[in-house]
């Protein structure tokens, strides 16, 4: 029997269970009134693009706040964070789970009047992993394709597991099982573009021709981004007509331009959310959803030797007192800190991260160390527009100089240049938000443990270790996989390659009149007018 849309509620469960549930123009006084047009939704953007290219997006704010609105996918998740057909009307999966079949809507459109088919699916995905594009994430989402390796260097000119059944019908062959297939589906990489997109990187904004709900009207860098909806979606919605994208780098005045009703709702810092509870014009237009933004560091025993020693690793995480980075630096907000990933585990990680100095100086004698100043510099990096991150690292550094007289400093870096070191492993400790493309325990997991192999080497549970991730590979349904979850879990806490630091609830400035803010794990679903009340 052939099996339909394989069910993630449990996942979904599961997920949540570990990590609770993101987002100018100067104007006259009477453009910055919002009720000049009703079809018109504004919010900021709070970074320049990084990306206008879908396969090689690496920042959640520009897919999510600008390219998700232009391109569409195969799969996309729903309010209900479930995993719903988008270009994809059906699927079937074999009864060995290595064969997904797609039927997709007929008579779709690009933004430029192309035709949409089987063959844009081919096109899109070979494009994302041809190794001249350089995609940061296509070897996550793809390389359980048939085929995929010899394609990714340039052996073959195709991908043996993509095949083109007919116009409206494409298969993905698998040459193992992979459980987190159909949320990978769902990620930015997996966008699907006009057929004359060429497999050269997206660079300027006038190469935007899409297959989403919006097409670009306007981009003026550094400025304001200007969309409109595509009439010929294949959705019939109540969307807004236009959407407005002021870009606002300098967050210090996102209040000031809110107040000023120059955008609908906005996303606010932990230090902005202190201010507005106590302003009487914003304490009651505060929204606090749940968002799966995990915050945690990460280390590299190969930027910095003494990590190859998990007395080291220890010894750092028992000299860091989150509940005092909770309360001095998260004010405000509910945030949750989080002794483990998998809350699930059925092991007491309460000492894992417990906050011991003495513990942790009697850690550094048995590694060899009379005092936290034997140790060579440490430098605790963290990306330059992560203000938070910062300041978390700024009070880790603290923590480290005062009670283990570890010489300690903070490292700031551009997003590019931040990401490419982290992927080496070039940055000794960092602080990372991370925010994930699906909801699938596995591919979290995987996610996590990228910058750990590199630690995980020196550990004498490595072979435990590698065969459980072995074991995670062969799983084929996504709620099979908990169990094995969680033995790694045990490895990663109690190797300290992970140090969780909390799970963020995003906060919200919201105008009055904006009514029912839909929102799945990723963010707000702000497209549909239908949940705003006339009052604009």
């Amino acid at each position: 029997m052939i099996l339909k849309k394989l069910n993630i509620n449990l996942v979904v469960s599961i997920f949540y269970v570990f990590m609770l549930l993101m987002f100018g123009c100067s104007r006259s006084a009477k453009e910055t009134v919002l009720n000049i047009d009703r079809d018109r939704l504004i919010y900021p953007l709070t970074v320049n693009p990084t990306s206008y290219d879908v396969a090689t997006v690496s920042d959640p704010r520009t897919y999510t706040g600008l390219l998700q609105h232009i391109y569409d996918r195969l799969l996309v998740y729903d309010t209900n964070n479930n995993i719903v057909p988008s270009i994809a009307e059906d699927w079937e999966v074999s009864h060995n789970y290595k064969k997904y079949t797609f039927y997709l809507k007929k008579n779709l459109v690009s933004h430029d009047n192309q035709p949409i088919n089987a063959y844009n699916v081919k096109h899109s995905i070979e494009r994302a992993c041809h190794p001249d594009l350089v995609s940061s994430t296509a070897e996550k989402a793809f390389s359980t394709l048939k085929g995929f390796t010899d394609y990714n260097q340039g052996i073959k000119k195709s991908i043996d597991g993509i095949e083109v059944v007919n116009e409206y019908t494409v298969k993905f062959h698998l040459h193992r099982t992979d459980s987190g297939f159909l949320s990978k589906l769902t990620y930015p990489v997996a966008s699907i573009v006009p057929l004359s997109t060429k497999i050269a990187p997206i660079t300027d904004y006038e190469e935007l021709v899409g297959t989403g709900a919006y097409k670009v009207e306007e981009i003026v860098p550094s400025s304001l981004i200007k969309l409109s909806y595509f009439n010929s979606f294949h959705t019939r919605c109540k969307c807004f007509k236009n959407i407005e994208i002021p870009i606002v780098t300098d967050l210090n005045s996102l209040v000031a331009k809110f107040k000023n009703k120059e955008f609908h709702f906005c996303e606010i810092s932990p230090d902005d959310v202190r201010s507005a509870v106590d302003d009487k014009e914003l304490q009651n237009k505060l929204l606090k959803v749940p968002s799966g933004s995990l915050f945690y560091t990460e280390l590299s025993a190969i930027a910095y030797k003494p990590f190859e020693n998990p007395l080291i690793r220890q010894a750092i995480y028992h000299g860091i007192n989150l509940v005092d980075i909770e309360d001095t630096i998260l004010n405000g907000t509910k945030m949750y800190v989080a002794n483990s990933i998998f809350r699930n585990v059925e092991s007491n990680f309460d000492n894992i991260v417990q906050f011991n100095p003495s513990w942790s100086k009697s850690l550094l004698r048995r590694a060899g160390y009379n005092s936290g100043s034997d140790l060579p510099e440490l430098v605790i990096y963290a990306p330059e527009h992560r203000k938070l991150g910062r300041a978390i690292a700024e009070r880790m550094c603290l923590h480290l100089k005062q009670n283990l007289n570890i010489n300690c400093r903070v490292g700031v870096i551009v997003w590019n240049d931040y990401l490419k070191k982290l992927s080496r492993s070039k940055l000794p400790m960092a602080i990372h938000r991370y925010t994930p493309n699906s909801l699938n325990v596995q591919l979290v997991l995987e996610d996590l443990l990228l910058s750990s192999k590199n630690v995980m080497k020196y550990s004498k549970y490595n072979k435990t270790f590698q065969q459980a991730l072995n074991k995670l590979n062969a799983v084929a349904m996504p709620e099979f996989s908990v169990s094995i979850c969680n033995d790694i879990q045990k490895i990663v806490n109690r190797e300290r390659l992970i140090m969780p630091l909390f799970v963020k609830d995003d906060v919200y400035l919201v105008q009055d009149g904006v009514d029912k803010l839909q929102f799945n794990f990723q963010g707000p679903m702000h497209l549909n007018k239908a949940v705003y009340r006339n009052r604009f």
